[in-house]
């Protein structure tokens, strides 16, 4: 009977262990960033982290967007620029339709990171042509 109650005070020992939570680092699916009708408020970083600019980016409709942007860089939202843009996973691709900001930054935008709240995107990742847009949730 002790070798019996013995043996069950082991296992409840090895049993227990260390109950501190594992640190998991928990992976956001980038492919299920909500965009559709939301605003986001930001930096375009040029080529080389070049001309900073001041950028918010409306998806206000399901293919169809609104850019508006500082032309002479005093952070006065005086331009805009209307914008198609399709989604295929964590990839937005992104047409300027009217305007010419768009006319070098159109194309595949990758999803890079989300936490929710900020979202960077990047053309090009990892080449000397990136493009870079750090972004912040404003409106949902």
């Amino acid at each position: 009977m002790k070798y019996v109650l013995s043996l069950l005070m082991i296992f409840m020992l090895v049993g227990c262990g260390n109950d501190e939570p594992k640190e998991e680092k928990e992976e956001k699916d980038l492919s299920t960033v909500p965009i559709y009708q939301t605003m986001w408020e930001g930096t375009f970083i040029g080529r080389a982290g070049k001309n900073p600019q001041a950028i918010k980016l409306q998806f206000e409709l399901q293919s169809y967007g609104m850019l508006l942007y500082s032309s002479d860089n005093d952070n006065k939202f005086d331009s805009k620029n209307s914008f198609q843009y399709y989604r295929n996973g964590q990839v937005l691709t992104i047409v300027g339709v009217g305007g010419d900001w768009w006319n070098d930054k159109s194309g595949e935008w990758w999803i890079m990171s989300y936490d929710g709240t900020h979202m960077t995107l990047t053309t090009d990742p990892g080449s000397t042509t990136e493009l870079t847009m750090k972004l912040t949730r404003v409106f949902e």
